[in-house]
């Protein structure tokens, strides 16, 4: 099982003030043993990386530390750093060598480069939250598409052929239709972010993106829905709150032009239902 856990930290600084540090993404696996993982996304190289990966480790570390009596135990996280950009210069792992009046202990991070992985790769080991970041592997020939429409066309129809299999995902039952969406999303913005100066690839590309995202900022609108939905529930008090809740959750993401196939999973999901439950809560 998968648990995120909130970005927001708070340090703790002098005068009783806190500072609020905002890491990529942190969470937990529970298996036979429970693991946190923690990871940072950087678009190019930078020097300061290392000594925040330290401070967001620590901090939680601390978050979740055990005290008992005297001692207190805590556990880094196993972390990595996502290159979005790399060079040759990019190391492959980054050392924290810490010294203790007890002795010295050795943190290695590794680091991962996006260039490393090609788009059959994400798709076949399912590292889908990745394919919106694919984009970055193909700036380098910016100029080229730009130039050249043959060379701008097969980049087209990669995204093409990303867009599609994704469907194939979604009609496979291995893809929520709102999770295609939010990828095709998240892969609108880094397209607007990296062709500020390449009109033929924003709009080619584009295109395809724009024939594909149920609403521009699909998890904003998203979470705006299920919270008014889960509110309503609530308001109706505890006993009738489950009902109340799905049905307030349903109006809200109907609202907000979600396809019942979307508001179906997500039903399922937060209540525990059968899709014939699901189902008939739709209908009615």
């Amino acid at each position: 099982m998968i648990s995120f856990s909130q970005n927001e930290l708070y340090q703790e600084k002098q005068g009783g003030n806190q500072e609020e540090i905002i890491t990529d993404s942190n969470f937990t696996i529970q298996g036979v043993k429970k693991k946190k993982y923690h990871f940072e996304c950087q678009s190019s190289q930078d020097n300061s990386m290392l000594v925040r990966m330290f401070e967001y480790g620590a901090e939680l570390a601390l978050r979740d530390g055990e005290l008992k009596e005297n001692s207190l135990t805590v556990t880094f996280p196993h972390s990595a750093v996502l290159y979005l950009r790399s060079t040759r210069n990019t190391p492959k792992y980054f050392t924290l060598n810490i010294e203790t009046p007890g002795g010295s202990l050795e943190y290695k991070i590794p680091t991962m480069k996006m260039q490393d992985y090609s788009f059959e790769e994400l798709m076949e080991k399912k590292l889908y939250f990745l394919l919106p970041f694919l984009l970055f592997n193909y700036e380098k020939n910016f100029p080229k598409y730009e130039e050249e429409e043959e060379e701008l066309q097969r980049l087209v129809e990669h995204y093409q052929s990303l867009s599609e299999r994704l469907e194939e995902l979604v009609q496979a039952g291995e893809m929520s239709e709102f999770s295609k969406c939010y990828l095709m999303d998240m892969s609108n913005k880094v397209l607007q972010h990296l062709t500020g100066n390449y009109e033929k690839i924003r709009k080619g590309v584009g295109q395809v993106m724009s024939g594909t995202i149920l609403r521009t900022e699909t998890s904003d609108i998203f979470d705006e829905g299920v919270r008014k939905g889960l509110q309503e529930g609530r308001q109706e008090g505890r006993q009738e709150g489950r009902q109340e809740g799905i049905k307030g959750l349903i109006a809200s993401l109907q609202g907000f032009g979600f396809t019942e196939r979307v508001i179906k999973a997500e039903l399922i999901k937060r209540y525990s239902l059968s899709e014939a439950e699901a189902i008939e809560y739709l209908n009615g």
